[in-house]
């Protein structure tokens, strides 16, 4: 070999390896670790003080994605199509989680950046990271494309194409994404908040997720599909009828609300007449919370806008949103797994839902109590655990300000979630009058807790009080189970405004560790 080939040789070799020195740097350097879970017992700090009857045993005990079957909850991963977040930086934190389901936004715009020219790379690494961990992406079809509109139609502020080049390249935008992704991708979700602007109408909403339901069945008739995916829910009842109305309503499997009420409780009126004008006009299609989440500190944007939330009260808020939407029988999202930093078209600021904390430079610096609170619920409530019907309870409250569910094992043992929701006010009237009014108020900081009771058919056979804020789990005492000719009375159980469980010690999952020192 001659001397000046080896020479080039050795340059090419050295700027290959340069090469993938700098692709190492740039795709994996430049994240630094984000702090490591806390498994420890004590692993959200808590103001929470019980009576001294009721014992420490341990902690609940997460469960990752691998030893979860299935459940009914969906972690949001969303705005990366416009980089507000780093999938790269919070991935590692998924499994642990255990939510099985991700919300992703596709992103057109960041897709087809040179007209008829589709780079997916970005969406690749995302989709086959997490199709390798068991983990199931829903890729949502948004948004428009300043190729083809104002720089404005890459944000959430785009209108829907209806007609001319913008149109036939949307559709040929959802085609090639949907054959791209036809053996990776089962679940989809159409176009995200179009009635929050105008000229998207129930109408023009309605065609376009029964076209875009269309073209994705056509790679994957076996997909499972979002419509609607509304961020206000005055055009439900019109989107429903227009579906009805064309004949194809059967292609859209579910329909998705985003539900941002300050007391989650208080909404769940509207979400049962929800499923019951979804039964009646478009039978067989289901109803799914697509996305909600509280903030942990104050905000100038978006849903809880200005409302003083804090770490604390986030964490309640998020299960009780859970647990209310899986008490009707409904898939929620949790939005979102990481903190988003906007710095375009939808304004400059640190939208703080995430259950991660992130700095400006999207990196995971702290694991806010939200993520564990949710890890929590996940575990217990899966697909095995199964809801009461009311006229089907074994136990009944009569606390009209306690939220009180019942669900059974697969053992038929019962599990209660409870937690109080409302707060009654004494006040008088010009007249010198009392007068007892209600308030729904935005969970507390406060871990302060009161008692109440409930009656049942029978006692459980070892009850323990869970937390589900903390995961700590204490023996319920003999003194709080009153057996008599009627059934059992439950008398003196700690209830405060996040969600708690009575539960028989062998229906959970308990790290019985104790305390380190």
């Amino acid at each position: 070999m001659g001397k000046s080939l080896k020479i080039r040789l050795a340059c090419a070799l050295a700027l290959a390896l340069a090469a993938g020195a700098a692709w190492l740097y740039f795709t994996h350097e430049t994240i630094p670790a984000g702090p490591a879970l806390d498994a420890s017992r004590d692993r959200v700090a808590t103001s929470l003080a019980l009576d001294a009857a009721f014992t420490r045993l341990g902690t609940l005990r997460p469960r990752s994605v691998a030893e979860i079957g299935d459940s009914d909850f969906t972690i949001g991963c969303e705005t990366l199509d416009r980089g507000y977040a780093n999938f790269e930086a919070y991935k590692s934190y998924l499994p642990p989680l255990g939510i099985k389901k991700l919300r992703i936004q596709g992103g057109w715009a960041r897709c087809e950046k040179e007209k008829g020219v589709f780079d997916f790379a970005w969406l690749d690494k995302i989709v086959d990271w997490s199709v390798a961990h068991k983990l199931e992406p829903m890729i949502c079809c948004v948004f428009g494309n300043p190729l083809y509109a104002d720089e404005k139609a890459k944000g959430l502020f785009a209108r829907i194409p209806t007609e001319g080049e913008a149109y036939a390249a949307w559709r040929r935008w959802i085609d090639t994404l949907a054959k791209h992704y036809a053996k990776r991708v089962r679940y989809y979700e159409t176009w995200n908040e179009p009635n929050n602007v105008p000229g998207n109408t129930p109408e023009v909403i309605a065609t376009n997720n029964i076209e875009t339901a269309e073209i994705i069945r056509a790679h994957r008739p076996d997909a499972v599909i979002s419509g609607m995916v509304l961020g206000r829910r005055d055009e439900y009842e019109a989107i429903l009828g227009a579906y009805a109305a064309s004949g194809k309503h059967k292609l859209i499997d579910n329909v998705s609300v985003h539900l941002y009420d300050l007391s989650p409780e208080f909404g769940v009126t509207w979400l049962d007449w929800a499923i019951e004008r979804a039964n009646a006009l478009t039978p067989g299609i289901k109803v799914r919370q697509g996305e909600a989440g509280a903030v942990s500190e104050m905000i100038p944007r978006f849903g809880f806008a200005k409302w003083p939330f804090t770490e604390i009260s986030q964490a309640k808020w998020d299960m009780r949103r859970m647990l209310v939407d899986h008490s009707r029988g409904v898939d929620s999202t949790v939005f979102q797994i990481s903190d988003m930093h906007y710095d375009g078209v939808e304004g400059t600021f640190n939208n703080a839902k995430g259950l991660l904390r992130a700095n400006e430079a999207r990196e995971i610096i702290q694991i806010k109590r939200a993520y564990y609170a949710v890890q929590n619920v996940v575990s217990v409530f899966d697909r095995t655990l199964q809801h009461v019907a009311t006229n089907e309870m074994a136990y009944v409250c009569q606390d009209e300000t306690v939220w009180f569910d019942e669900y059974r094992t697969k053992a038929k043992r019962p599990v209660l979630a409870f937690w109080q929701w409302q707060t009654r006010e004494t006040q008088l009237t010009p007249k010198g009058t009392l007068r007892r009014e209600k308030a729904y108020p935005l969970p507390s900081d406060s871990c302060l807790t009161r008692t109440f009771y409930f009656e049942g058919k029978a006692p459980f056979v070892d009850p323990v009080w869970v937390d589900l804020l903390s995961g700590r789990v204490y023996k319920v005492p003999e003194s709080c189970q009153i057996v008599h000719s009627c059934g059992v009375s439950f008398v003196n159980i700690p209830v405060y405004d996040s969600p708690c469980l009575l539960a028989d010690r062998a229906s959970l999952n308990i790290d019985f560790a104790k305390p380190q020192h």
